[in-house]
């Protein structure tokens, strides 16, 4: 559902470029690299997607936005029980963010990951007050414009 969002607001011309933040630290599990290959098959040109191999966690995602791809204003392409929590992540790292959700995923589809957010948003409260978290791995500036 994201990536058909994501496609959708690309040729609408809502967004001109895309960074396809996730996590690859395994072989047989490479998020950006799978989200490329998605929008890739819906149409939407290589030349306005950047991945984003070092998004473990939606806290690093945000933090690259501003540091590394030197990015103000964002548009967020997520899941409907993910936006707020991204939305406050992204505010926190001195990011402008909006949300734009994809169509829901049905309950049966995201129980798990429904009750997983929960215990992610203490988390994030507990990262950004308490902990101080910093993300895993910032890397050098690759500015997108």
């Amino acid at each position: 559902g994201r990536m058909d969002a994501a496609a959708a607001l690309y040729r609408e011309g809502k967004i001109r470029h895309l960074i396809l933040s996730g996590d690859n630290r395994i072989v047989a599990y490479d998020e950006p690299k799978d989200m490329r290959a998605a929008l890739l098959a819906r149409g939407v040109p290589d030349s306005v997607l950047t991945l984003d191999d070092a998004g473990f966690r939606t806290l690093d995602s945000m933090a690259r936005a501003r540091a590394v791809f030197d990015l103000r204003k964002v548009t967020i392409i997520t899941d409907d029980f993910h936006a707020a929590r991204a939305l406050v992540l992204a505010r926190h790292f001195g990011l402008d963010p909006i949300a734009f959700t994809s169509a829901p995923v049905p309950l049966k589809w995201s129980l798990k990951t429904r009750v997983r957010e929960v215990l992610a948003r203490v988390l994030t409260i507990l990262d950004i007050t308490i902990l101080q978290t910093k993300p895993h791995f910032l890397g050098n500036p690759e500015p997108v414009r």
